[in-house]
């Protein structure tokens, strides 16, 4: 994306407007920033801190907390440094690409980890474990990075605002392959996953209420309830980062094409900035504020577990706690 500042050719009599409007811009992007650090740092902390929180789940999520607590302390504040100094606009870009390369990915492993917990629960335990899930984000992490800074071997890193034609052919083939195979290949997978989680989410609800046995069909409607709170925050994190990255991604394969566009008011680059680091903020929102182990562990009054809810889990839990063994 370009700067702000040469978003749209300004009469000198809206001068003062197109100034204000940015410095106003930057400033929102700040406190965009705080609460996107504060948001995710909390779940860091809440994962590490609390032992019924370290769930391959969790670790997950926490992992992905990671990767957008880059977006406020990192991508945000180069962003605002590249309306200033073109030459840390190349860093701005990598950090944006990297950073949405590592939430597609997180929320594919995340949706894959709801989809075997759900379809195979009987094989969860044994399929996923706090380890395999440890080895799984770390190929993310590095996955992420070594697709991100391979740019660097055809980029000139010291004119990259002036690429040569052989460079922007490469960049086409780059921003094309990275879109189809990475992003959406994996929202193609995650819409399978989701779709097919709540047909048998459904077809497992309906047997429950055929049973006879009230307590039995208390517990089992409580965990299939808890488990589709689960599947929609993963749904609802995967529409907002297609709402949020969709944008980007489509208009760095437009500047490699070299298409013309009219160029769009300043107003609309800066709806289209925040909306990019929007999810960063959405998604820490979503499961901290849905979730019971995280709103347990944040214990916010308004927040806070009747004790009767908690003692009618544990009872369904300890019901239920012979599931899904390894044989």
């Amino acid at each position: 994306m370009s700067p702000l500042n040469n978003s749209s050719e300004e009469s000198s009599g809206d001068s003062y407007f197109h100034e204000a409007s940015i410095i106003s811009a930057f400033a929102f992007l700040v406190v965009l920033a705080v609460l996107i650090i504060f948001t995710n740092g909390s779940v860091i902390y809440f994962v590490i801190k609390k032992q019924y929180l370290k769930t391959p789940t969790n670790i997950i999520l926490a992992s992905l907390a990671a990767s957008d607590v880059l977006a406020g302390a990192l991508a945000i504040p180069l962003i605002i440094a590249c309306n200033f100094k073109y030459s840390v606009c190349l860093a701005m870009d990598l950090t944006s690409r990297f950073i949405a390369y590592s939430t597609v990915l997180h929320l594919l492993i995340g949706t894959l980890d709801r989809y075997v917990m759900i379809v195979h629960a009987m094989k969860y335990r044994c399929w996923v474990t706090k380890k395999r899930a440890r080895r799984a984000l770390a190929f993310i992490w590095v996955f992420s990075a070594s697709i991100t800074l391979i740019q660097l071997s055809w980029i000139n890193i010291l004119s990259p605002n002036n690429p040569s034609p052989s460079t922007l052919t490469k960049d086409l083939i780059y921003g094309l392959v990275c879109f189809a195979v990475i992003v959406v290949l994996s929202l193609a997978l995650m819409a399978f996953a989701l779709c097919r989680i709540f047909v048998v989410l459904r077809r497992q609800i309906l047997k429950i209420r055929k049973q006879k046995r009230s307590v039995e069909r208390s517990c089992r409607t409580r965990e299939k309830r808890i488990q589709w709170k689960a599947v929609v925050i993963f749904a609802t994190m995967l529409l907002a980062f297609m709402i949020c990255w969709f944008v980007y991604f489509l208009d760095g394969i437009r500047n490699d094409l070299q298409i013309d566009f009219p160029q769009k008011p300043l107003w609309a680059e800066i709806v289209l900035l925040f909306l990019r680091f929007t999810s960063a903020l959405v998604n820490p929102l979503l499961y901290t504020y849905i979730k019971k182990d995280f709103k347990r562990a944040m214990n916010l009054p308004f927040l806070r577990f009747d004790q009767d809810d908690r003692i009618q889990s544990s009872g369904c839990a300890q019901n239920n706690i012979t599931a899904g063994s390894c044989l």
